[in-house]
């Protein structure tokens, strides 16, 4: 009986996991960049309280910098943001999980013992130098961690298909709700974005333009007012995204202004995007947004009203042609914004739009 071919084992013996699949699993907390154990088992691919019991019957190795335990109120708030990002994880201790910074991570391969804990360290401690070195050589990176950090501590993150559900279900969204939204079709947001707000425990959803996904087309809002070219996503970087725990829509295919083309176009626009963005990442794009600009967005259960859009859901600037309107505030961010004034216009405290550096 001829023997079933082998997949090749990946470069220099490392296991063949993802880079994403690894960031997504570091968190920000106490200030320090972390990963859980939980997670570590699941990666180490041993039991968790095997990894615990190692550590424990070690503790002279490892210091308070290196591991800590979370507190219950730390772990509470950690689940909820989890459950948010990952639905249906559940794989939750009824001790709170310790954390384990890059050293920790580091000193647990000389206890587990085993290759693949060798290995799986290096590919680890790896995701975090690129964090780190991320958030230390780009100041608006750090800004966009910043803000990311006052959502995560102050307010609920919420995933857009939590706020769809809200909506069809005519449920009450969680006090402090917010989400988190990109537009267009810019390679920053999976090389930076998403590994930061992935560490900060905040859900985030990428509108794609999916005309210019592979290619070199510049937005014309960027021609206009940028003296800058901006990389555009490549699919590779749209499967790595989901896979990543970052929810996809579509954003039309050439960026157009929906309320200023014939319906025809427009239809052609909606299904086009989402239908190229599902062959590219081989998972259903169950949401849209419309492309304009500033203004108060509706989250809505899309019907017939806006013809065949091709997504059960959609994002847009006004109500007309949409059901099930659920009204939400926007707010742009970028980094002239301190976390504060973005706290004080999410509060209602400061206008709209009036930034300060």
């Amino acid at each position: 009986m001829p023997k079933k071919p082998q997949k090749p084992p990946s470069p220099a013996g490392m296991p063949a996991v993802p880079v994403e699949l690894v960031a997504r699993r570091i968190y920000i907390i106490r200030g320090q960049r972390v990963i859980l154990d939980s997670d570590l088992a699941e990666l180490y691919q041993v039991e968790t309280k095997t990894l615990n019991q190692a550590v424990r019957r070690n503790p002279d190795r490892f210091p308070q910098d290196y591991m800590f335990q979370l507190s219950g109120e730390e772990a509470t708030a950690l689940r909820s943001q989890i459950v948010t990002l990952e639905k249906g994880r559940g794989r939750y201790s009824k001790y709170a999980p310790l954390a384990f910074t890059e050293h920790g991570v580091a000193m647990l391969s000389s206890v587990l013992k085993s290759q693949r804990a060798v290995q799986m360290s290096i590919l680890i401690v790896r995701a975090f130098v690129n964090l780190r070195e991320l958030l230390a050589t780009n100041s608006a990176w750090k800004r966009f961690a910043a803000h990311m950090l006052m959502l995560s501590r102050w307010y609920t993150p919420v995933s857009s298909s939590e706020i769809v559900e809200a909506v069809r279900q005519t449920k009450t969204l969680r006090p402090g709700a917010v989400t988190v939204h990109f537009d267009d079709c810019y390679r920053d947001v999976y090389r930076n974005a998403m590994p930061i707000a992935n560490a900060c425990g905040v859900p985030a959803t990428a509108f794609v333009s999916s005309g210019f996904v592979g290619t070199d087309r510049v937005f014309d809002h960027d021609l206009r007012k940028s003296p800058f070219r901006f990389e555009n996503l490549q699919p590779e970087d749209l499967r790595a995204m989901l896979a990543g725990g970052m929810e996809i829509g579509a954003h039309t295919v050439n960026h157009v202004n929906l309320g200023a083309c014939p319906i025809a176009e427009a239809e052609r626009e909606i299904s086009g995007s989402v239908r190229e963005l599902e062959q590219i990442t081989g998972r259903p794009i169950p949401l849209f947004r419309f492309p304009s600009e500033g203004g108060t967005i509706y989250g809505t259960s899309c019907g017939k009203p806006w013809p065949q859009p091709g997504a059960r859901a959609c994002f847009r600037h006004s109500a007309a042609w949409l059901t099930q309107v659920r009204r939400l505030t926007r707010f742009r961010a970028s980094a002239m914004h301190k976390p504060l004034y973005l706290a004080l216009e999410i509060e209602g405290l400061w206008p709209h739009d009036q930034v300060r550096s």
